[in-house]
């Protein structure tokens, strides 16, 4: 990795700032502490370590932005820029060559918490703290350490990361022992760049996840179109003419003209495919006052929507226009125009701009049933909701879809079992999820007790003797708490009975 500059002379956080969210984030995730800090302090000082040039010399930890190759990464805290590909933040982690979130989104990337979760989601399965495996011999050696962590990072310099094992496990160690750790800042409001925009849209999949829109970027779209994009002046809003149309004929083009199309294909259920990123043969002939004659191509970025228009010319507004394909065309036009600093006045039909020169008008009338008053009416208005982050993975869902997950997540039910009191509503659905984990892994140690399993020896007969741990779930819940406790009491009493029932082979 290359850094280009260094914004500031000290990095965000100290190196005990990173092993202690290091720490915090393996026993988040249910791994084995140090094994698992260890390895994401091996992995952070190869990808974005440098030594300080003041005693005691430590290789310091940094967080870089890549605002060559991923602009968004800009908006996010960081303390230096690097330029080696997409890649950025303390893991360098990057996406896909067509655009494919392997590490989560920009956000993501730039998080050192999250960054660093989606490190240790990949270690080897061996690392779960109650698996019964010790996760240690993964560090008893720097080969052995630089395996594992070069099986996630898959690094052009696969030994590089063992130079690092001896300085992770020294830092882990000193954490451990109380080394200061200074409180990481609070995440920043999102201040998302805007105005005028000359050149290809580059920033088009960030702003519209940005708006809260679910976006796929098919392969090869930022390398596609007809030349370079002029100065941006709005949005052109088309229809395909069919509710079944994809984005590989938005791409391909027809017989009688060269694709792509327009730069994004928009599905009915509100789904964006980022088609094109240059300029694309949408907007025909045409003029409209600010715009300019014919020039749409070049300064208008297109849309063409699945969709029929409604069929024939003049039904009624939103007519064949699903709720989840409206709502995203608000959002895609609100996004773009306020990345280039206008307001919904930029966004026209292509009806609109075709009329505009009669001389040389073609009868368009996309994008069919739309009153584009009333659509620029809800353009602005979603313009005039600045969004300040990327929002998460629900704000790409509609309002109806939020609405049902949050009542399936929250709604509580009865209990279905042969032997309940009554049918009350008792627990929501992930309670009833947690329930049965609880359940399986007190019917396995139940078992493995009755076997003399040792782990399952030492753990009833601690709780049947002192009561449930007073960190667990179960010390916060008094019924479950007694509950626990006798049962593994009555397991005590019944472990003679039934291995002498089992040596015997049940003759009485």
């Amino acid at each position: 990795m290359s850094f280009t500059r260094f914004l500031q002379d000290d990095p965000l956080l100290t190196r005990a700032d990173y092993m202690r969210i290091f720490i915090d984030v393996a026993n988040e995730l249910g791994l084995e502490e140090k094994p698992a800090a260890v390895l994401a302090g091996m992995c952070t000082m190869q990808e974005v370590g440098v030594k300080d040039g003041d005693a005691p010399f430590e290789r310091r930890i940094w967080c870089p932005a890549n605002p060559t190759r991923e602009p968004s990464s800009a908006n996010y805290p960081h303390d230096s820029e690097s330029n080696d590909g997409r890649s950025c933040g303390i893991c360098q982690q990057q996406r896909g060559p067509n655009g494919e979130l392997w590490w989560g989104t920009v956000a993501d990337e730039m998080n050192p918490r999250t960054a660093i979760r989606n490190f240790m989601l990949r270690l080897p399965k061996e690392f779960h703290a109650n698996d019964g495996i010790d996760a240690g011999h993964f560090i008893a050696a720097a080969n052995s350490a630089n395996d594992v962590v070069q099986g996630v990072q898959r690094s052009g310099v696969p030994e590089a990361y063992a130079q690092w094992w001896g300085d992770a496990i020294r830092l882990y160690n000193e954490v451990k022992a109380g080394a200061p750790v200074t409180v990481p800042p609070p995440p920043e409001e999102i201040e998302y760049e805007h105005g005028p925009w000359t050149g290809d849209p580059v920033w088009l999949a960030d702003v519209l996840r940005a708006e809260g829109l679910t976006v796929i970027e098919t392969p090869g779209w930022l390398e596609s179109g007809h030349g370079d994009m002029g100065s941006l002046w709005g949005v052109i809003n088309h229809h395909t003419g069919s509710n079944g149309s994809t984005w590989q004929s938005i791409r391909n083009g027809r017989s009688d003209l060269a694709g792509p199309l327009a730069n994004i294909h928009l599905r009915r259920d509100g789904v964006v495919e980022l088609v094109a990123v240059g300029v694309c043969w949408h907007g025909g002939t045409g003029y409209w006052p600010g715009l300019g004659r014919h020039v749409a191509n070049q300064r208008c970025i297109g849309i063409e929507c699945q969709n029929d228009g409604g069929g024939t010319p003049g039904k009624p507004h939103r007519s064949s226009w699903p709720d989840a394909q409206y709502d995203a065309l608000v959002k895609v036009n609100a996004a773009i125009n306020r990345r280039i600093g206008v307001d919904a006045s930029h966004s026209l039909s292509h009806k609109e701009y075709d009329q505009g020169d009669p001389p040389t008008a073609e009868g368009k009338w996309d994008p069919g049933a739309i009153d584009m008053d009333v659509l620029r009416a809800d353009i602005q208005a979603q313009i005039d909701r600045k969004p300040t982050s990327t929002g998460g993975f629900l704000m790409a869902l509609t309002d109806k879809q939020q609405q049902e997950l949050y009542e399936e997540v929250m709604k509580r039910g009865p209990s279905r079992a042969a032997l309940a009191e009554d049918g009350k509503d008792i627990e929501t659905m992930l309670g009833f999820i947690y329930n049965i984990d609880g359940n399986i892994w007190d019917g396995r140690n139940t078992l493995a007790y009755l076997l003399d399993v040792p782990y399952a020896v030492e753990h009833v007969e601690r709780v049947a003797e002192h009561g449930v741990a007073a960190d667990s779930y179960a010390a916060s819940n008094p019924f479950v708490a007694e509950f626990g406790q006798d049962m593994c009491k009555a397991l005590v009493a019944f472990k003679p009975k039934f291995q002498a029932v089992f040596k015997t082979g049940g003759n009485s």
